[in-house]
């Protein structure tokens, strides 16, 4: 997020209303729609590797919220297929409570019977490839300051949430991580 983005809004705003004469205001569409924000998605190729390696671009002691793919293929078939019961709404995703990377690494390392090595990659090189993975080459400073500005808010604070959202979402619990890796591994 840009550092004057809610500022910038309101500029943006004031100059659609400025410009507004009677009769053709159509700067603002109503469109009914809902935001389905999923926590960090977990990956499942552990179980397929001799070696298991987890690369970060932030620390792995910040508790992370995780959602995990069928969960949210659930809630995403859910919202769309009852459309208006969910327009203007949003939905912070998530799995799990908040656990730190090397928690999950070790349950799941403990259910493979594996080690899984835990590697950071340096900011710059994380900062690149997020930035890249969004915009491909074609980016400028400002596409360069958010991603620089998200890397960092992982660093510090992580990406938290709470399964009850889900859980009321999809009418069951979310699945668990041990329910995720034994259906991985099988």
């Amino acid at each position: 997020m840009h550092h004057q983005e809610t500022q910038n809004g309101y500029f943006a705003i004031d100059a659609a209303v400025a410009e507004q004469t009677e009769g053709d205001f159509k700067h603002f569409v109503s469109i009914n729609s809902q935001r389905l924000k999923p926590k960090s998605a977990s990956n499942s190729t552990w179980a397929n590797q001799e070696k298991p390696v987890l690369k970060l671009p932030y620390d792995h002691r910040i508790p992370n919220s995780h959602i995990f793919l069928k969960d949210l293929a659930e809630a995403s078939v859910k919202a769309i297929r009852e459309r208006e019961e969910h327009f203007h709404s949003q939905y912070p995703l998530s799995s799990t409570f908040p656990i730190t990377y090397q928690d999950v690494a070790d349950r799941v390392g403990d259910l493979l019977g594996k080690k899984i090595e835990i590697v950071k990659t340096p900011y710059e090189e994380s900062v690149q490839r997020l930035v890249t993975a969004q915009f491909g080459q074609r980016y400028n400073a400002w596409n360069l300051n958010v991603a620089e500005r998200l890397v960092l808010w992982y660093e510090r604070y992580g990406l938290n949430g709470s399964p009850n959202v889900l859980k009321w979402l999809l009418g069951r619990n979310p699945i668990t991580i041990e329910e995720w890796m034994a259906k991985s591994a099988s």
